[in-house]
């Protein structure tokens, strides 16, 4: 950038500021500004970065794009890649897809990850060079696992990148080469980091219970995914729902009848009193359980045990409108009905700011 382009850059930026970008009172007119860029920490220190509008005439927009692309850690955008997004949005809507090509962005990983993160159909002008770099993949597999099927097979003998993929998003594995899929060993070490990655392999490795135990012990609901016979398995059950209650809603009919493996799942999440079966629905002691974790568990409970007192006043606490599932005799009952009014009276109560 010229000192001449430099100099009417510090000339119109407070010029602007002080005609569009404020309300009296100090607050930004976020929504009224259209802006195509953040000045450069080179112009503004960063404390005091403000938003800029850059007029297409002056000549500057191609140049602080590229700033902004090529040199994030250079500039005050890396603190706010929300705003970076948007910055980029603006100008390809500006410029069209000249943007992105003579600005050099389709090879800018920084900034293609921010675009991709908007919409995916940005993928299409990802540049060859970028779909051979690992990091970059990685960097885009949350929201976006479809470049990894571009991506050249050899790179999946990296078990580092393979792993990285993984823990960013399971879904890649549907993109990876037939062979993983039938492949025990890696299927384990999947699955201990993602208990969903099970659903991208062969059945018969599905069927082990080795796997599927480790699979519903990093993610309880994969029990979803096992086969009948697995549900049936108490080890995998109570695996499953140690580490999420709600799992219990996919066990073998045997377990909701379990005390043990209903209790345990309750305590974990309340909301899993739905699942168990109709006498333990009806058992106080699970119930108790159920409320104390989630009070809205107790309109899974038996008719019974909505008109116990004790059961309504707990599920009241961890959970307010509990009341309205409560039996017609205890909404009516002085000491229910003052614990709810006490209790919504905490929650609308308006707190001060502490704010300095």
């Amino acid at each position: 950038m010229t000192q001449k382009e430099k100099d009417i850059l510090l000339q119109e930026i407070p010029k602007y500021i002080q005609r569009n970008c404020y309300y009296r009172d100090g607050s930004i007119k976020c929504n009224d500004l259209w802006l195509v860029g953040w000045a450069a920490a080179e112009f503004i220190k960063p404390k005091n970065a403000m938003k800029v509008l850059i007029n297409n005439e002056y000549g500057l927009l191609g140049n602080l794009l590229y700033k902004l692309a090529r040199h994030p850690d250079e500039t005050i955008t890396k603190r706010i890649e929300q705003e970076d997004l948007q910055i980029l949005l603006k100008a390809i809507d500006a410029g069209g897809e000249r943007i992105l090509f003579t600005n050099e962005l389709t090879t800018d990983p920084y900034a293609m990850r921010l675009l991709i993160r908007h919409q995916r159909d940005y993928k299409e002008y990802v540049s060859a060079e970028l779909q051979q770099s690992k990091e970059f993949l990685v960097s885009v597999a949350e929201f976006c696992p479809d470049l990894i099927k571009d991506t050249f097979p050899k790179a999946f003998d990296d078990e580092a990148f393979v792993s990285d993929l993984i823990k960013a998003n399971y879904t890649c594995l549907k993109h990876f080469p037939g062979s993983f899929s039938k492949d025990y060993q890696f299927c384990l070490k999947s699955v201990q980091q993602e208990g969903y990655a099970l659903m991208y392999f062969d059945f018969e490795l599905r069927d082990s219970d080795e796997i599927m135990l480790a699979a519903v012990s990093n993610r309880g609901s994969a029990l979803s995914l096992a086969s009948e016979r697995q549900k049936k398995n108490r080890d995998i059950v109570y695996a499953a729902v140690s580490n999420c209650g709600l799992a219990l809603n996919y066990a073998d009919p045997l377990w909701k009848k379990d005390f043990e493996i209903v209790s345990l799942a309750v305590k974990s999440r309340g909301m899993a009193l739905k699942y168990a079966s109709p006498e333990l629905q009806d058992c106080e002691e699970i119930v108790k359980l159920a409320v104390e974790n989630d009070g809205y568990a107790i309109c899974f409970a038996s008719e019974r045990l909505r008109d116990n007192e004790l059961l309504a006043l707990n599920a009241i606490n961890t959970y307010t409108e509990a009341y309205d599932y409560l039996s017609q005799r205890l909404k009516n009952k002085k000491n229910i009905k003052e614990q709810y009014i006490l209790k919504k009276e905490e929650e609308n109560k308006w707190l001060p700011s502490t704010r300095q």
